[in-house]
């Protein structure tokens, strides 16, 4: 409060005499700067901050003037061009992804990690863990192997034994044929399952094959593979299950030696062919975790 002469004086005008507060900032002024209207005594200062705060609330209501208004300002047209960069740096890639997942499918590798994943059960189709798998590290070698993509030696060991799936077919019916798997853990074997691949020629399917099995690499030591013997399989007979009369020891390898087919044909298929052992889950083995995002 401005003082003059000992009397209350205007804060702008010290020379003049006080009149009355500011209904708003409580401060003194004089006639001319606090006149009186119908929306009260003000003076100059809250009108504007009043009238500034009255322009950012309108301007703030989402009427048809403020719409267009934003619509066509250099702030908006800012954000949408920084929004279209974010989108197409992050967006393509996945677009790019997702169109080859469409054209080529996901890897049928990935679709039984899944499986695997989500249930946290070592089971192929209620038989049990199925050693010579690739989820559970299982690798395979052919003698005679398909040129076909779709009927790649991984086919015979992927888990997938849905007719949906493709299975794997030999290069060509030169007999015999060998199947050569390696386990990731030592394992007894007990029981051999092959399923057919009922997209195929029934010809096609496996008839007679012997089984053998080792502790060492059998290709530094070809005397390692021991013979366990011989199975028939009938023509229409699918899974055909071949329990051994004894589990083996534990091994590392396990060989499928095709010896003929089920009629004249070009080639030998099957879905799956699976290595059990007398227990359900594989010893001291981890649930598959991904090495990476999933190619969808």
């Amino acid at each position: 409060m401005a003082v003059a002469r000992g009397r209350p004086t205007c804060v702008n005008h010290p020379h003049r005499d006080l009149v009355a507060k500011c209904d708003r900032c409580l401060r003194d002024f004089c006639v001319e700067c606090l006149p009186d209207r119908d929306d009260g005594r003000l003076c100059a200062r809250c009108r504007q901050e009043l009238a500034a705060a009255l322009e950012i609330y309108e301007g703030a209501r989402l009427t048809p003037g403020n719409v267009m208004r934003r619509l066509i300002s250099r702030r908006f047209f800012a954000a949408v061009l920084v929004l279209g960069v974010v989108l197409t740096i992050g967006l393509l890639p996945a677009f790019f992804a997702l169109r080859q997942t469409t054209s080529e499918g996901i890897d049928p590798n990935v679709i039984r990690r899944i499986q695997v994943g989500y249930g946290q059960v070592c089971d192929l189709a209620g038989e049990g863990c199925d050693h010579l798998e690739i989820v559970w590290g299982g690798e395979a070698t052919a003698s005679s192997q398909s040129t076909d993509p779709r009927h790649q030696l991984d086919r015979v060991h992927d888990g997938l034994v849905d007719q949906q799936f493709d299975g794997w077919r030999s290069g060509d019916a030169n007999f015999p044929i060998d199947l050569t798997f390696k386990l990731r853990f030592r394992t007894p074997i007990a029981k051999i399952i092959v399923w057919n691949d009922l997209d195929e020629p029934a010809d096609t399917y496996i008839r007679d094959f012997e089984l053998w099995v080792a502790v060492d690499d059998p290709v530094r030591n070809p005397d390692a593979m021991t013979r366990i013997g011989r199975f028939v399989m009938g023509p229409q007979e699918s899974p055909s299950r071949f329990e051994l009369a004894e589990p083996t020891v534990a091994v590392t390898w396990v060989r499928i030696r095709i010896l003929a087919s089920q009629g004249p044909a070009d080639y030998v298929s099957a879905a799956e062919i699976g290595a059990f052992s007398p227990a359900r889950d594989v010893p001291g083995a981890p649930l598959p975790r991904g090495s990476g995002p999933l190619p969808i």
